[in-house]
């Protein structure tokens, strides 16, 4: 056999075919890596195009854009990935795309928006996993929570909460039952209906549960308040403002009240169409000022002097600033916040000048009294002071001569001795300003729609006013009612009493009171995390408990000799934070309505749109409440001629 001898070239040849090879299954190898990652991208390319309408995605830029950029995220493996949490991949997919590609048609823009939200939407939803943590629970953190939404990241569901009022409670309650989790003003919270409910929470505070506010609630009120406050020093201060809403004070208050309601009213038909909410808010307001705090604040138009501490319309325009603004996100820069603090400071500078009055004056009227004061002759000199700022001036200085007195006796001082300094004072008199001003003409206003809409109530009210000397026989006013308008009478009016209850039940100013849970505890199936605010629903407990008749307005709901279960009607709150003022607020009440009666036969609405309602800060009519007046006198006239 003859052999070749082989050469460089042949060695050469050899090499080639071979790389050749190699090359080719090399191609081959990776032609089939792309056509997997081609399917793999056009499912995701699938998963994030907007629709044409038709459930298809064709839009040949769209896809054309996202190529590209899954293209050159040499770093991406998909099929790698695939069981990752749907936020992985989104996260890249939105870098890739930022990082290559940095303006896009509309179309992108909307992907990339939608990316970004599922992102936060993530964070959202581990943000409130991890606020309901809480390694004290125990057994109890085997509990679910209870169902609901927290919404949309960042907001939550505060949006709805504002527009929807009342509505808002019940139909979650609907949907979730009567334990349910929200998110409103960025604060987790679980809101509770239902007697049973409200009980647990109720009964629970201060070793549940403590008060809490909105922080913009706490730092336009202030923090020094009742409402803020707990424990020992919370009942101390209840102790001491409880005084200026006695019996013998309420009397004090009521000639006031009876004046100023009167001449409101009768204003009201100086007008065409009078808005009942303003014309309300601004007597409460006048009330609240002039007789329950007692400053004794002149109109500019009155012409009088008073304590010279400012002007009432000017006081009553900066209060509205406060009011209007007591919700609003609590940073310096929102309008809103800076407009309700700004307000806060007039206020507490005008409480200051009054204080430091009233002060210097006291203490030469207790250097003549001595220590007769700390004996009998001390609860009437406080009960003797005129308004409650007054009295609560009086009692806190009368506390400081007994306190002085242990200390000389025992040189010690008990642990519940406390004192109330200026600022804790005139944030004292902010609430009761803002509780005897606002939720006070939401009643009134609701209680005179009310009317309107059910003239049956209205005669037997006639009838009743009547029967007390208010109305004369053929219906006129009468000269004497005004006079008659005591406390006694007026406590006598049982009918009277009844449609106010009914008013409170359908339309309570508030609808509802916050909370904020001190440890993890159970309600009902579910577990209440530390630090949620919890509150109870007032409005939509009354709905519940009274079925389908919660918008049946009918004052004889009242006529039974039997109760409901307990806090199954609870317009005041309950427990050990039950409104002082409640007393206070059904006097006003019924003055007013004894008021309008005396003053008109009837009245009637300017539209239907004035039943609807806004719930912030109380509830009241969107429009205001424009009516139409009937007066007594001018339809007793026509009837003459």
């Amino acid at each position: 056999m003859t052999g070749r001898r082989t050469t460089d070239t042949d060695v050469h040849e050899f090499s080639c075919q071979k790389q050749q090879t190699n090359s080719s299954q090399f191609q081959a190898y990776h032609q089939q890596k792309r056509q997997q990652q081609q399917v793999q991208q056009q499912q995701v390319i699938s998963a994030t195009a907007p629709s044409n309408g038709s459930g298809h995605h064709d839009d040949d830029e769209y896809s054309m854009m996202m190529l590209m950029a899954l293209n050159n995220d040499t770093d991406t493996n998909f099929g790698h990935h695939n069981h990752e949490p749907v936020g992985g991949s989104l996260a890249k997919l939105v870098l890739t795309c930022l990082a290559h590609f940095p303006v896009y048609g509309t179309t992108v823009t909307v992907a990339l928006l939608y990316a970004l939200y599922t992102l936060a939407t993530i964070f959202w939803r581990q943000f409130h996993a991890r606020r309901a943590y809480d390694a004290d629970a125990g057994e109890l953190a085997r509990l679910p929570l209870p169902p609901g939404s927290v919404g949309v990241p960042f907001i939550g569901e505060t949006w709805n909460w504002l527009r929807n009022g009342a509505k808002f409670n019940s139909s979650r309650r609907k949907q979730y039952g009567n334990v349910f989790k929200t998110n409103v003003l960025l604060m987790p919270m679980i809101k509770v209906t239902g007697h049973e409910f409200v009980s647990e929470i109720l009964r629970g505070e201060h070793t549940k549960v403590t008060t809490i506010w909105p922080r913009s609630v706490q730092d336009i009120l202030g923090e020094h308040g009742l409402v803020n406050s707990t424990s020992a020093i919370h009942r101390f201060k209840r102790r001491i403002s409880s005084r200026a809403f006695t019996r013998d004070a309420l009397d004090g208050y009521l000639v006031a009240m009876r004046d100023i309601s009167a001449r409101n009213v009768a204003l009201m038909a100086t007008y065409e169409c009078p808005k009942v909410y303003d014309m309300m808010l601004r007597q409460t307001f006048d009330i609240a000022v002039n007789a329950l705090l007692g400053l004794d604040i002149p109109s500019s138009g009155d012409g009088g002097v008073g304590d010279g501490v400012g002007d009432l319309d000017e006081l009553y325009a900066t209060f509205n600033d406060l009011v209007k603004n007591i919700f609003s996100i609590p940073y310096k820069i929102g309008l809103g916040y800076s407009k309700g603090m700004n307000a806060r400071a007039k206020i507490l500078g005008l409480l200051q000048g009054y204080i430091e009055k009233k002060k210097s004056w006291m203490r030469e009227e207790m250097k003549k009294c001595g220590d007769k004061l700390l004996e009998e002759d001390g609860r009437k000199y406080i009960e003797g002071g005129s308004g409650a700022v007054d009295i609560i001036i009086r009692e806190e200085m009368i506390h400081k001569m007994k306190m002085r007195r242990k200390q000389q006796d025992r040189d010690e001082v008990d642990d519940d001795d406390f004192e109330i300094d200026d600022l804790t004072m005139k944030e004292m008199a902010i609430e009761l300003m803002f509780a005897g001003y606002f939720t006070s003409a939401s009643a009134i206003t609701s209680c005179i729609l009310e009317l309107a809409q059910h003239p049956e109530v209205f005669r037997k009210l006639e009838c009743e006013l009547q029967q007390f000397g208010f109305l004369n026989s053929d219906m006129t006013s009468s000269q004497d009612g005004e006079a008659a308008m005591d406390s006694g009478t007026i406590n006598r009016m049982s009918y009277l009493d009844k449609v106010v209850k009914e008013t409170l039940r359908v339309k309570p100013p508030v609808l509802g009171a916050y909370r904020r849970a001190m440890k993890t505890f159970q309600i009902g199936d579910y577990r209440i995390p530390k630090g949620w605010v919890v509150i109870y629903n007032i409005r939509d407990t009354h709905e519940f408990e009274s079925g389908d008749e919660v918008e049946k307005f009918d004052p004889e709901n009242f006529e039974k000799t039997t109760n409901g279960p307990k806090h199954s009607y609870i317009p005041f709150g309950g427990g050990s934070r039950m409104c002082i003022g409640q007393e206070y607020a059904r006097l006003i009440i019924k003055v007013t309505i004894i008021n309008m009666i005396r003053h008109y036969r009837k009245w009637e609405l300017v539209s239907t749109r004035s039943l609807d309602m806004t719930a912030i800060p109380t509830l009241h009519p969107k429009d205001g409440f424009p009516v139409r007046l009937f007066p007594r006198t001018q339809n007793n006239q026509q009837q003459q001629s």
